[in-house]
């Protein structure tokens, strides 16, 4: 099995750039993702929901595309340290395998 297998390809994260990067959790859809991101982010804050927006931003080598949740207030963009990500899918589905011999094939079996 791989990733791809066990979780949902979207997740939203809390990534807040001077501590460690927080799972908000994993999701089936892109607006399933970015709902719980708000929700979150809401839970934490008193953001007004009108102010909060999804732009795009870079994805990294194992995401196809990320979004970051901003804040718009008097025209001053901020950051709310919520991200939506997409999982690349691997290019070929393989079993985990350590590449360790069993004791029958080390002894020669």
């Amino acid at each position: 099995m791989n990733l791809d297998d066990l979780l949902p390809a979207w997740e939203a994260m809390y990534e807040p750039g001077n501590v460690s990067d927080y799972l908000i959790g994993y999701a089936n859809s892109e607006a399933a993702a970015k709902g719980a991101a708000v929700a979150w982010v809401q839970s934490q804050s008193d953001m007004n929901p009108a102010a909060l927006e999804w732009v795009e931003a870079p994805a990294g080598y194992r995401h196809d595309s990320e979004y970051e949740l901003i804040q718009i207030v008097d025209g001053m963009v901020f950051g709310t340290g919520a991200v939506v990500r997409h999982r690349r899918a691997q290019a070929v589905s393989q079993p985990f395998r350590c590449g360790c011999t069993t004791a029958a094939e080390g002894a020669g079996a």
